[in-house]
């Protein structure tokens, strides 16, 4: 389990490096701070995680966020 979640990793990273936007799934914590708890290359992946994340966690906020890289 641990190589075939590595391999997911570095798939999901070599798609994001390809990428020209990244879309978060930012989880919201007290005062006003947030932190990035997942990266994807495509909105329709993002939102696959964050049904999940909601399904897990159902009492933790969590939303999306849209970076358009510059190159």
């Amino acid at each position: 389990m641990d190589v075939e979640s590595n391999h997911v990793e570095r798939y999901l990273q070599n798609q994001i490096e390809r990428s020209t936007s990244v879309w978060y799934v930012v989880r919201h914590l007290p005062n006003l701070q947030s932190i990035v708890v997942a990266k994807f290359s495509s909105r329709t992946e993002a939102e696959a995680h964050l049904r999940f994340l909601k399904q897990a966690r159902p009492s933790t906020s969590y939303t999306i966020a849209f970076d358009c890289v510059s190159e």
